[in-house]
């Protein structure tokens, strides 16, 4: 008997960025809110399902963009002893655009998210490397 493998290709231009940080995910959006050009509102948790079965919820916050189409969603990687991306598990936050950013305005974000007081580090992720990358694309 034949197997048929169902491959998917993801081609969304999106971008990502990984936020490392003690701080709850309200406590965080409301340091950023403060510090950036953006306003992230909380909408409905994530919902994952795992290999297993299992279910896990990841705070979610949104922003849309006035002007464009572009969104950008605050995620929160860990939930309880499950990751949204697993192997990115040094990342507590990801901040998601769904488009591409511009590298001179991704690299404009991450040192405005490096001067907040809350975060210990940000940085770019490739989300094409990642091997989990389907949970990030939900919007």
């Amino acid at each position: 008997m034949s197997k048929k493998i169902l491959r998917v290709d993801y081609n969304h231009d999106i971008s990502i960025i990984g936020i490392s940080s003690a701080s709850r995910d309200y406590r965080l959006c409301w340091f950023i809110n403060n510090h950036l050009p953006v306003k992230f509102i909380r909408i409905d948790d994530l919902l994952i399902y795992s290999d297993f079965g299992e279910e896990s919820y990841h705070s979610c916050y949104k922003y849309s963009h006035e002007n464009t189409e572009n969104e950008l969603y605050f995620l929160s990687n860990k939930s309880g002893n499950s990751y949204l991306v697993p192997e990115m598990k040094e990342s507590d936050y990801f901040i998601l655009s769904t488009e591409s950013l511009l590298s001179e305005d991704q690299k404009e974000l991450i040192q405005m998210l490096n001067k907040i007081d809350v975060v210990q580090t940000a940085y770019p992720i490739d989300p094409y490397s990642l091997k989990s990358k389907e949970n990030l694309f939900f919007f």
